[in-house]
């Protein structure tokens, strides 16, 4: 039904032209034409300029949706980056703080192991094992362990052997300064794989240590000035 009101709209728009253009005088019919196409011309480039002027806003409004799309993804991108950074900087410095500051400890307890000697008695021995043992720990969770680490593994080695020479004496005294000997044995633990065999030797002499029978209160060295524990 529409495509016949269609056909005789079309059928009376050409009648009317038809009239009209007959109504018009030959001489004159051309000039009628000429106006016809320029209007018909004119219709066609407003079309085009409005055509023109939608699809300009169309690919501008894109265009800046676009642009703003891109700078939150690059902005998002960007932060994503740096938070990661940030972590790995942050992990980074308290990596190198903590390594620092376990160096400077463990030089701390290796110069008083050694101003700790004195003539290698029982009680000597309790204070300098107990400052090589604080040595091997900080030393061991250095990054960049260095040689101290295995002059401190030595030194421990060295002096457990002595403490074994007395260990009834050593023992005695080591429980009136220490409740046990988890401290340690904590410390020994904390030696890298890389010195395993120095590690297991250091761990049996102790046990050698931990099993002896401590000696009569009679026969116990009397402790130095300053080296009984107050009470």
């Amino acid at each position: 039904m529409q495509d016949i009101i269609a056909a005789v709209d079309t059928l009376v728009v050409a009648d009317t032209l038809n009239a009209v253009v007959n109504a018009i005088p030959v001489d004159q019919q051309v000039e009628f034409y000429k106006e016809l196409l320029a209007s018909q011309k004119s219709t066609y480039d407003l079309f085009v300029f409005i055509l023109l002027g939608i699809l300009t806003v169309f690919v501008g409004g894109t265009l800046i949706y676009n642009i703003k799309t891109a700078k939150k993804d690059v902005k998002k991108h960007t932060e994503k980056i740096l938070n990661k950074q940030k972590e790995i900087i942050i992990k980074k410095i308290r990596k190198d703080f903590e390594d620092e500051l376990n160096s400077m400890k463990g030089d701390s307890a290796r110069m008083f192991a050694n101003m700790s000697k004195g003539e290698g008695t029982a009680w000597d021995l309790v204070t300098t094992i107990s400052w090589w043992g604080d040595a091997v720990m900080r030393y061991s969770l250095c990054s960049d362990r260095g040689n101290m680490l295995n002059i401190s593994v030595d030194a421990l080695l060295e002096d457990i052997q002595k403490a074994n020479n007395v260990k009834k004496e050593f023992k005695r005294n080591y429980l009136k300064i220490h409740d046990d000997y988890e401290d340690l044995k904590t410390n020994i633990d904390q030696i890298p794989d890389l010195l395993y065999d120095k590690k297991k030797e250091i761990k049996a002499w102790l046990s050698e240590i931990e099993n002896a029978v401590p000696p009569d209160p009679a026969d116990i060295e009397v402790a130095p000035p300053g080296a009984e524990p107050e009470d």
